[in-house]
């Protein structure tokens, strides 16, 4: 059993306690990463809201803290963006809670700040949620075209992402736009679409709001019997998973249906209890809807104080969801948003805001420092580059003049060298000329060959031919080690 169970008083599947436990434990341990602990009140307040409303708004205040406090940091881009990511999940749970509250202006506020942070990273899981909440604010305020306008964009924003469970409740609500159209075939078959999705993932809550409209839909064509069974059907998945404000909505439907077939006894005590658990959960439609049933009711058992107490109420719950200044706020929001995409601040962080104004001023004094600092190294280093340009220049001077001197000396080695070898080509010359012409040996020696390789350009060595009457002589000799007078 853990403290959240215990604070609720909820019953859940064994699954979703496993859940709720696995959270808890990331929540209270020391250990946690920021990015961990954030996402784990987000994930732990969706699971208590059927509950309890304002436990969403506390644990996403506290995903939001987490989150805002380490983005000041400047953390790494994967850190950054799992935090970016419950910040929206934050703002856009508040939302929730507010417009479930009745509360549209700050629901509004939460929305657009969503928005904002989801324009930094590519999260269109939580992008479609928003855009189909908004949806319902202007729902609620019976402004239909702006109603569909964010609908579309949150079907394509989620199909897109392939995000399943959202497919299926924007199949859902563009049903209930039909219903209000009065295309009742058009509704079923898109409620019935929805169904199947969320059958197929196991999505309940979905189930439950699908089966419930089905239910108003045949209560609409006249179909009692058909109507009672759905809404019965949507009573008990509502009432399995711990849905408070679903049941109230889900008992009141049948208590319409009872009404309207002369069952006034049996109608006050379902709307009994649905007006009960609306004002223990706190949710201004719920209670808008069991107070105008009840005072219907009352009439019919002449009754006619209550009657016109539970009217009032109902007036009055009407009210606080669509008036003028939450009309005036629905404006002021969207145009915030689309046109001057201002930043909107949140009274309620006034303390955050202080800490960021001090971080930004001990930011600005290291900046100060660390440029007065780097300045320094600057002169610093300019000093030394200078230095070490005045020695090399010096180096350079004194490098350029001994290059001249080996230059003059290397210019002086070329022209003796050339000199010598001009003697010693001059030499080969002379040397050719002595020896016997190659003719002259062929005539002589018709089968002899001459092999004679000098190892420089000059030999050492020479050969000679001569013919005296019949005999032939000739000679090879050898004077290696005299030089070119040698072979001369």
């Amino acid at each position: 059993m853990t403290l959240f169970q215990d604070s609720f008083g909820q019953n859940f599947s064994e699954e979703k306690q496993f859940k709720i436990n696995e959270l808890t434990l990331i929540i209270n341990s020391q250990e946690s990463h920021d990015t961990s602990l954030a996402r784990a009140y987000i994930d732990l307040g969706e699971l208590l809201v059927l509950s309890n409303i304002d436990t969403l708004i506390s644990l996403s205040l506290k995903s939001k803290k987490v989150a805002e406090r380490t983005l000041r940091t400047n953390p790494k881009l994967q850190v950054k963006q799992s935090l970016l990511a419950s910040l929206a999940d934050a703002h856009a749970n508040i939302g929730y809670a507010y417009l479930n509250k009745g509360n549209i202006p700050k629901a509004l506020n939460n929305y657009h700040i969503a928005l904002k942070v989801l324009e930094k990273i590519d999260n269109k899981s939580i992008l479609g949620s928003v855009l189909n909440n908004i949806g319902i604010i202007y729902k609620i305020q019976g402004d239909i075209p702006k109603t569909i306008e964010y609908w579309d964009k949150a079907l394509k924003v989620r199909e897109e992402a392939n995000d399943t469970r959202g497919i299926a409740n924007s199949l859902y609500n563009l049903g209930g736009m039909y219903l209000i159209q009065k295309n009742p075939k058009k509704a079923l078959e898109y409620f019935k679409k929805a169904l199947i999705i969320q059958t197929e993932i196991g999505d309940r809550e979905g189930i439950a709001y699908s089966l419930n409209s089905m239910g108003i839909l045949h209560k609409n064509n006249g179909q009692n019997a058909e109507a009672i069974e759905y809404f019965n059907k949507s009573l008990k998945v509502r009432e399995e998973i711990g849905d408070k404000g679903g049941v109230a909505s889900s008992l009141n439907n049948i208590a319409y249906i009872l009404l309207s077939n002369g069952k006034i006894n049996e109608a006050f005590n379902y709307a009994q209890r649905g007006f009960t658990i609306a004002k223990e959960v706190g949710y201004p439609a719920s209670i808008k809807s069991s107070a105008k049933l009840l005072s219907k009711i009352y009439v019919k058992k002449n009754n006619g104080l209550k009657a016109l107490e539970m009217y009032k109420l109902f007036i009055t719950m009407r009210d606080s969801l669509n008036n003028e200044t939450t009309q005036k706020a629905a404006a002021k929001q969207q145009a915030q948003y689309e046109y001057e995409k201002q930043k909107a601040i949140d009274d309620a962080e006034h303390e955050s805001l202080i800490a960021i104004k001090q971080e930004e001023k001990e930011k600005q004094q290291i900046l100060t420092y660390g440029s007065l600092i780097g300045l320094a190294l600057v002169i610093i280093f300019l000093v030394f580059v200078f230095n070490r340009l005045r020695v090399t220049r010096k180096q350079k001077a004194i490098i350029e003049n001994q290059k001249e001197e080996v230059e003059s000396a290397h210019s002086q080695l070329e022209e003796k060298n050339q000199e010598i070898l001009d003697s010693i080509n001059y030499a080969k010359r002379i040397q050719k000329a002595i020896l016997p012409p190659d003719k002259v040996v062929k005539e002589l020696l018709k089968e002899s060959f001459i092999l004679y390789k000098p190892k420089d350009i000059v030999a050492g060595d020479f050969y000679w031919m001569e013919q005296i009457e019949d005999m032939i002589l000739f000679a090879a000799a050898d004077c290696t080690g005299h030089g070119v007078p040698g072979a001369m």
